[in-house]
């Protein structure tokens, strides 16, 4: 589960590969699989996140636990460009046909997540003592 190379995703990534790509194609356009993603994320139901880089590309994989069938995990695949777009997504969950679905948002919401969390080690300038360069 190596992802120092992954791309780093925003909440703005997030919102527009499952918002306005939608609303671009004229087709409706709902943040419900945002709220429901993210609560699936929150509980602990991406169970992991595997990362490929090809020729440009960042390519995701991961099983996310469904809503109601705790024995199941869906499947779902994220290609992402190196300039944090996503490219397309899929989901073997009936909803994910056309990779904008909850499990997709979950997982979006992972790396997003990790991208947040994968400075946090570094401490800031502000937080350290005061000291003198010479």
């Amino acid at each position: 589960m190596d992802l120092s190379k992954a791309p780093k995703i925003s909440f703005g990534t997030v919102w527009r590969f499952m918002i306005e790509t939608v609303a671009f194609k004229k087709q409706v356009a709902t943040a419900k699989y945002l709220v429901k993603g993210y609560n699936f994320f929150k509980s602990n139901h991406v169970l992991g996140l595997y990362h490929l880089s090809k020729n440009g590309k960042h390519y995701i994989r991961s099983q996310v636990l469904p809503s109601m069938k705790i024995s199941a995990v869906y499947t779902c695949y994220i290609s992402i460009s190196s300039f944090s777009f996503v490219i397309r997504a899929k989901c073997g969950c009936p909803a994910g046909i056309d990779g904008r679905c909850n499990h997709v948002a979950a997982i979006l919401f992972a790396l997003e997540n990790l991208s947040k969390t994968s400075g946090a080690s570094e401490v800031s300038c502000t937080s350290k003592p005061c000291g003198w360069r010479y």
